[in-house]
C-alpha cells in the first residue's frame, strides 16, 4: 500500500539509517525460542525501538515487547551500552508473518490538572500496535513502536464485495489520507484517540463510517462500498475536471458543460464563477461540449483511467462572427 499519511506531530526520530547501525548489535532481551512461521524452526529477528507518543517520544526503558509469540525487554538507561541503547530491543525466532507487537509498560496519567504541577498517576499497562511490512525470515527492522497514540485498520470493498484495490480513505477530522493496497486494506498510524469518520471512495462508490480510537491498534472491518449518483459528493476528489475560458477575455463563468460517455450524453453542469467545472465519474472515455451564447460550441475528450488521478478537460471558445 502506497502510504500517503501525513504525520502531525512535530518530533525528530532517528532516521532508519541511524536507527539500524545503533540496533544492530542490540541485546535488550531479546527472546529466544522456536517460531511458527515458514515450518520448522525459524530464524526471524526483530530490532526496534518503543517511544511514549504521550511524552515527547521518549524512550521507553524496561518496556516487554511481544511479538510472534517471542518476548523481550527494552533496555534500560542504567544498561545502555554502545548498540544497546535506551528503549530499544531485539527478538530472535519471531513468527513469520506477524504484524503485531504487545506491549507492556509502566504507564503515567493525569488525574488532577488542576495541581501544579498536575496530580498524575503510574500503573501498568498493556496496548498492541500493528507495524508494516510483516516480519519475514531474516532481519526485520529496525521498527518504532509509538505507546499512547492510535492506529486504524481495515478493508474496502467493492458493492460487489470485491476488494477495492486502490481506493483513496480519508479520516476526519485529522485529515490523513492513504490508499488500499492490492487487497483492498488500508492502515493509518499516530490518530488521536476519539471518535472519526473513516470514508473511503473509488469511482463513483463511497461509504463513511464513525469508529471510536483508542491507543493502540483499532480494527474497522470492512467499509462496503455504494454506487452515489451525485456527481459531485463533498469532500471527494473529482475524476474530471476542468475550465473554461475565451479568446477574447471573456470569463467562461454560466457556459453550460455537456459530459458525454462513449457518444452518450451522461451528465450536465454549469461553469462557476472562474468558468471552472468537475464531474464524479467513473472510469472510461468521455467528451465534455460547452456551450455559451456568442461563442462557438467547443469540444474537448479523454480517457479516465485512474478513478484517483482526475482527467483535465479545458475548453476554450471563440466567438461568433
Amino acid at each position: 500500500m502506497q502510504d500517503l499519511v501525513i504525520n502531525r506531530r512535530t518530533f525528530a526520530l532517528l532516521s532508519v539509517a541511524s536507527l539500524a547501525a545503533l540496533l544492530a548489535g542490540c541485546g535488550g532481551g531479546g527472546g529466544g525460542g522456536t517460531g511458527g512461521g515458514g515450518g520448522g524452526t525459524a530464524s526471524s529477528t526483530v530490532t526496534g525501538i518503543v517511544r511514549d507518543s504521550a511524552q515527547n517520544d521518549i524512550e521507553i526503558e524496561n518496556a516487554t515487547v511481544v511479538i510472534g509469540g517471542v518476548s523481550g525487554t527494552t533496555v534500560a538507561r542504567d544498561n545502555v551500552t554502545t548498540g544497546n541503547e535506551v528503549g530499544t530491543f531485539r527478538l530472535l525466532n519471531v513468527t513469520e508473518g506477524s504484524s503485531t507487537a504487545t506491549i507492556t509498560f509502566v504507564n503515567t496519567r493525569v488525574t488532577d490538572d488542576t495541581t501544579t504541577p498536575p496530580t498524575t498517576e503510574t500503573f501498568t499497562d498493556t496496548q498492541t500496535v500493528a507495524f508494516t511490512p510483516p516480519t519475514t525470515r531474516g532481519g526485520n527492522g529496525p521498527y518504532e513502536f509509538f505507546v499512547n497514540i492510535g492506529q486504524v485498520n481495515g478493508r474496502v470493498l467493492l458493492p460487489s464485495g470485491l476488494p477495492a484495490a486502490g481506493a483513496f480513505v480519508s479520516i476526519s477530522p485529522d485529515g490523513f489520507i492513504t490508499e488500499t493496497d492490492a487487497a483492498g486494506n488500508f492502515f493509518v498510524e499516530n490518530i488521536l484517540p476519539g471518535t472519526i469518520e473513516i470514508s473511503g471512495v473509488i469511482g463513483t462508490n463511497a461509504a463513511t463510517k464513525s469508529v471510536t480510537i483508542g491507543n493502540g491498534i483499532t480494527g474497522t472491518g470492512d467499509l462496503q462500498l455504494v454506487a452515489d449518483p451525485n456527481p459531485l459528493p463533498p469532500g471527494f476528489p473529482a475524476t474530471i475536471v476542468g475550465k473554461v475560458t475565451t479568446t477574447t477575455g471573456v470569463s467562461g463563468a454560466g457556459a453550460t458543460v455537456i459530459l458525454s460517455r462513449d457518444g452518450t450524453q451522461a451528465e450536465q453542469t454549469i461553469a462557476n464563477e472562474n468558468g471552472d467545472f468537475s464531474f464524479y465519474v467513473p472510469v472510461g472515455s468521455y467528451a465534455v461540449r460547452v456551450l455559451k451564447d456568442a461563442f462557438v460550441d467547443n469540444t474537448a475528450s479523454g480517457a479516465v483511467t485512474n478513478p484517483n488521478t482526475p482527467l483535465r478537460l479545458d475548453v476554450a471558445l471563440s466567438p461568433r462572427i
